[in-house]
């Protein structure tokens, strides 16, 4: 296969969410974009997730991924949780784009999902700080 599409897309609206999980802020995501890709979840193959500082803001650490998506209904698919700072999204979108191209599954999910809003702001600054070379 060398051609893929994006058949489907779906959104939480940004904002800072104090009272919402990593899952509360994905499941409507992801219900949104199979819906609009007119599948059904157990037609997933695979899934990438996107997020960066959310093992320092929620203390949800490793397995980002698979507690998303488990909580919105998937489960049994190979799982690739993506920490690449700003280009999290886009390199889980070309992660996704070279599975499929290889022909290691026919439908993937791509999700990004983050939560820089700590009550405490020293600890979204930290967040942040990590994001960059910290000996610089």
């Amino acid at each position: 296969m060398t051609d893929c599409a994006l058949i489907g897309v779906g959104l939480t609206p940004f904002g800072k969410h104090p009272d919402r999980s990593l899952k509360d802020l994905a499941a409507p995501a992801i219900e949104r974009a199979v819906a609009d890709a007119g599948i059904s979840r157990n037609e997933i193959d695979i899934a990438f997730v996107a997020s960066t500082v959310s093992a320092i803001t929620t203390g949800q650490v490793a397995v980002v991924g698979p507690v998303v998506l488990s909580h919105a209904g998937i489960s049994g698919v190979p799982v690739y949780t993506v920490d690449n700072a700003c280009a999290g999204g886009s390199t889980a979108v070309n992660l996704a784009t070279h599975a499929l191209r290889a022909g290691v599954a026919r439908t993937a999910l791509v999700l990004g999902v983050e939560k820089l809003y700590a009550p405490d702001r020293a600890t979204t600054y930290r967040a942040l700080n990590g994001a960059a070379d910290i000996d610089w």
